[in-house]
């Protein structure tokens, strides 16, 4: 038996509204990852990263669950990642908290969660990534290079642009 989180079946948005929107059961994963308590509409942004950066390399499935009843949120999504495992610091869990730092992040392995932190506290301390730009308009990290960041605090996210050192709170563009 997987790590269930608690529910056996979610209403994934599959382009249909209302009484029409397609019932799925999403399976227990033996081993992989659980990205919970997201706030309604951020699940399939993480989703996207997930399958961004992991897709071409490992194959691995990810699942969305989308506007899930939750007794702390009202409503949640949540993403599951079949497979691997994602360390603390790498630039997939860093673009994940910048996207939403508060959300839980569950490591499981045989079925049990081996592992729980805020996404906040995956953050590296070098982060790469065009998910926040740089608050200086005129550096090139906006434009015509990759952006790179060294994180200085992971409670307010203040982060230090590699090429133009200025400092600045990240904020998710919504790229």
């Amino acid at each position: 038996m997987g790590f269930m989180l608690g529910w056996a079946f979610y209403t994934l948005s599959s382009g249909l509204s209302g009484d029409l929107m397609a019932k799925k059961a999403i399976r227990d994963i033996e081993t992989g990852m659980v990205f919970d308590h997201i706030k309604p509409g951020y699940g399939t942004r993480i989703s996207d990263v997930l399958k961004r950066r992991l897709w071409s390399e490992k194959r691995c499935p990810v699942y969305t669950g989308e506007g899930v009843k939750s007794s702390a949120m009202g409503e949640k999504d949540f993403v599951k990642l079949d497979g691997p495992h994602l360390e603390p610091g790498s630039d997939t869990l860093s673009e994940i908290a910048l996207i939403q730092p508060d959300i839980t992040v569950n490591w499981i392995k045989k079925g049990e969660r081996t592992g729980k932190k805020p996404a906040r506290e995956c953050i590296g301390d070098i982060i790469h990534t065009d998910l926040i730009g740089c608050g200086n308009t005129n550096c090139i990290a906006n434009d015509e290079a990759p952006g790179i960041y060294e994180v200085l605090d992971k409670d307010s996210l203040r982060v230090r642009c590699h090429y133009c050192e200025r400092v600045f709170e990240a904020k998710y563009n919504g790229k």
